[in-house]
């Protein structure tokens, strides 16, 4: 049996639907309904209740136990691998991230590809997810490391590295007419009355801020990541409310301005838990990210 269909069973097992569970693995739906029947097939049970006009998937008693079975299995072969590492001069393994989902493109651009080039041999696990589910997970043990832009509730056990602040930017199609085009930075008055585009997380903290000052807030669009934000303005007339460093890179035909105001600006941080033990694949990253964040001035 394919190892990766363990693995891979234990990805749904967590999700509420199979598409879900498909997209956090990065492959088709039907492959991975596939996998599990394939699964079902070998030991000849059922492990997911399957029920017509229904996307909700639910494991049947025997998935249940399977998941813990294979959750002690994929353990153990990790941990195999790691005592296998010693003896091999490259770097192998999975390494599990989990990131604010507005900052996944740069976490990615900037730290996660270079890395890649140096160790092709390293598999990456890689999921979009809110702060809250972030620490979680770390607690758990699902991920490895997690790269978040809000504030965080810390734990003893938690490993951290901060970074200079992130401030808000407006971000506009370079055609549209602004009045503060000309402007260096511009204020969070500048955006009164203006349709904007804002990521949901961000939607209450701007709205209590605007109350605070006696201005309407015009949200015509959440969002819950950066492309769609991006994409929202490209083609409308839409100001994007974004959380960025100030030599980030957007897309082509945008413009981006600051918002100078230090109650909208949030933390940027990388973190792991320090008390679990970490494959040799996770610590050469770990050294690898400690050296690339000094330079972007980073506390290490």
């Amino acid at each position: 049996m394919e190892f990766d269909f363990y693995r891979n069973f234990l990805v749904l097992a967590e999700s509420n639907t199979m598409s879900s569970a498909a997209r956090k693995l990065n492959i088709v739906q039907t492959a991975l309904s596939s996998q599990i029947t394939k699964l079902e097939d070998y030991y000849g049970v059922k492990l997911v209740k399957r029920q017509k006009g229904s996307k909700h998937i639910e494991l049947t008693a025997a998935g249940i136990e399977f998941a813990s079975k294979v959750r002690t299995l994929c353990q153990s072969e990790d941990e195999l691998a790691l005592a296998m590492e010693k003896y091999d001069g490259s770097v192998f393994g999975t390494i599990r991230f989990g990131v604010s989902p507005m900052r996944s493109h740069y976490f990615i651009e900037r730290y996660l590809m270079p890395f890649t080039k140096l160790h092709p041999r390293i598999t990456f696990m890689f999921e979009e997810m809110l702060t809250v589910d972030q620490v979680d997970k770390i607690r758990a043990g699902n991920i490895d490391f997690a790269f978040s832009n809000a504030a965080i509730k810390i734990y003893p056990e938690f490993g951290m590295i901060n970074f200079e602040r992130e401030k808000l930017f407006a971000v506009y199609h370079k055609d549209l007419a602004v009045p503060w085009a000309d402007k260096d930075f511009i204020a969070i008055k500048d955006l009164a009355g203006l349709p904007l585009c804002s990521y949901s997380t961000q939607f209450s903290l701007l709205r209590r801020f605007y109350e605070k000052q006696g201005i309407r807030l015009q949200t015509h669009f959440m969002t819950n990541t950066l492309h769609t934000t991006l994409t929202v303005v490209k083609n409308s007339n839409n100001i994007g409310i974004i959380a960025a460093t100030p030599n980030e890179k957007i897309a082509e035909g945008l413009e981006m301005k600051p918002i100078k105001d230090s109650q909208l600006e949030f933390n940027k941080m990388f973190y792991w838990n320090k008390d679990r033990t970490m494959s040799l694949a996770a610590e050469t990253f770990l050294a690898y990210f400690r050296e690339e964040a000094k330079k972007d001035g980073a506390e290490v």
